[in-house]
């Protein structure tokens, strides 16, 4: 057996800066070298560490890039706060640009059924004290969703529906 060595501050430094400048599988690949160990987890701490990265993860995932969203969700558990309601503001938005991938995401388990949920259903924050405008963005959204013709995804996309029905009629 081949001993792997582990990841310094610098590696992953360097591996955080290439995945924020080209969140490619690629790149995924590398910042989650070797699952199994802790290299993934050091170098999520050191994305996270400073806001820029997660700004940066955040506005890749809100583009739809799947890498971005990939790396987001499986580190959903790992915020709170003020970040955890960008994280999931940041993946609601994905759905606008790429509908099928978040439900996806949620089929093949990678992410829990609250979760998705609170992505589901979550808007910029410029919605606050805008209850016209959040309507209108939860209807789109809706439509969108509604959109998806993918037969696999018929559960996902009830429950989205589901839970941005019951938004609406708050």
């Amino acid at each position: 057996m081949v001993a792997i060595p582990q990841l310094n501050a610098d590696d992953c430094a360097h591996k955080v800066a290439l995945f924020l400048c080209e969140p490619s599988y690629k790149n995924y690949l590398e910042l989650n070298r070797n699952d199994s160990s802790e290299d993934s987890d050091i170098c999520w701490r050191d994305l996270k560490r400073d806001v820029h990265n997660l700004a940066k993860l955040y506005e890749h995932t809100k583009q739809g890039n799947e890498w971005a969203i990939k790396i987001l969700i499986k580190h959903t558990s790992d915020l709170d706060g003020g970040e955890l309601e960008d994280a999931y503001i940041a993946l609601g938005e994905s759905i606008d640009i790429k509908p099928g991938l978040l439900l996806l995401e949620f089929k093949e388990q990678r992410m829990t059924e609250n979760q998705f949920m609170q992505a589901v259903e979550m808007l910029p924050l410029s919605f606050v004290d805008d209850k016209k405008g959040t309507l209108k963005a939860l209807e789109s959204r809706k439509r969108t969703i509604l959109s998806i013709k993918d037969a696999g995804l018929k559960r996902q996309k009830k429950l989205a529906i589901k839970v941005l029905n019951d938004r609406i009629t708050e």
